[in-house]
């Protein structure tokens, strides 16, 4: 039953567990008002109840899913979705109070993204699954919760054992700046003009300024969220700084932000294709982006693409067989309505349109 649905006395069966070993709610509990709350704040989608309740009497659920911090579980859709829309929701009603003066706060912001990212802890998180979730309306918040997923893998992927949550949190935090700029940068339905794109670039200063006195944030996480627009050969924002001098955490972000912002449409800017993305990230590596980042990058990208249903250009269907890291983009693949192999390389009037 979604806990919604629950009822004082019904009585759990199965321990309803979190992020940590220790369960939220034990076996044999006799749940009362306050538990179905802890359950919604966890945003615990199922939990297994006994078909009575401590009374004896047969437990009927609720047709109706009581309203939580968030949209309820449909049957349909997997759960991923909707811890993913419920924390874009969150963080969008964050960034107003931001808008409106109130400052971060680090605890709240973990709490939040703790049931995202367990996805992460977890093994269970696919880039893949990014590619066609944001909308054009509200691209911000989608591309604050991605880029937090996308780099907090990659961190953790590059052995930061320790450090890959909080690299989630500084990427969640890293355009929290905006909130600062003008309301119109974030509503503009057209191109920005160069001076509104200048004053932009000043983002990642007012980002750190927002953090800078953030006791509970390690100093790094914070030079993380100042530096997420610069680039390895110097030309980036907003200092300029190049080389060495861009911190690890920051060429973890940049990678991620690029790859999001490019796979993304918004209302100016149409989408590329993830393929064409992870060939452009592919070439930046030599000059812009940090050659190990974006070599784990790519690594992640391989496996979790092997095997995954594209559409071609010409409306058929193919399964990916293989990716040439050189050449991301002409992947060799299977068509599903006749097995045929066909390279795109050598193929040029085909491409690959989406993933399915």
């Amino acid at each position: 039953m979604h806990p919604g649905q629950l009822q004082d006395g019904c009585v759990i069966t199965k321990d309803v567990v979190g992020l940590s070993k220790h369960p939220i709610m034990k076996r044999n509990t006799i749940v009362s008002e306050k538990h179905i709350q802890a359950l919604q704040h966890f945003n615990i989608a199922v939990v297994e109840v006994s078909e009575s309740l401590a009374s004896g009497k047969p437990f009927v659920p609720s047709k109706k899913v009581k309203p939580a911090r968030q949209e309820p579980q449909l049957p349909t859709k997997p759960v991923f979705h909707t811890v993913y829309e419920g924390t874009v929701a969150a963080y969008k009603k964050m960034f107003q109070g931001w808008q409106g003066g109130i400052g971060i706060d680090l605890p709240q912001v973990r709490q939040l993204l703790s049931p995202l990212l367990a996805y992460v802890r977890q093994g269970d998180f696919s880039i893949l699954s990014l590619s066609n979730q944001a909308t054009a309306k509200d691209y911000f918040f989608h591309h604050g919760v991605s880029v937090s997923l996308l780099a907090a893998d990659l961190a953790k992927r590059l052995g930061y054992k320790q450090e890959w949550f909080q690299v989630g949190m500084a990427a969640f935090l890293m355009d929290s700046g905006m909130a600062k700029l003008h309301n119109n940068f974030l509503e503009k339905s057209a191109a920005l003009t160069e001076a509104e794109w200048n004053e932009i670039k000043q983002h990642p200063v007012w980002s750190y300024r927002m953090v800078e006195h953030v006791s509970l944030m390690a100093s790094e996480m914070k030079l993380a969220v100042l530096q997420h627009h610069e680039r390895m050969d110097g030309s980036g924002y907003p200092l300029g700084v190049e080389g060495a001098m861009v911190h690890p955490f920051a060429q973890i972000l940049a990678v991620s932000d690029v790859y999001h912002a490019m796979t993304t449409g918004r209302v100016y800017q149409k989408p590329q294709t993830p393929f064409q993305v992870v060939e452009e990230i592919q070439k930046q590596k030599h000059h812009q982006l940090d050659f190990a980042t974006v070599e784990a990058f790519m690594d992640v990208w391989e496996r979790q693409i092997a095997g995954a249903q594209v559409l071609l250009s010409n409306g058929e269907a193919a399964t990916i067989v293989y990716l040439d890291r050189q050449n991301p983009s002409r992947p060799i693949v299977r068509l599903l309505h006749n097995d045929q192999i066909v390279q795109l390389t050598k193929d040029q009037h085909l491409a690959v349109e989406e993933i399915l």
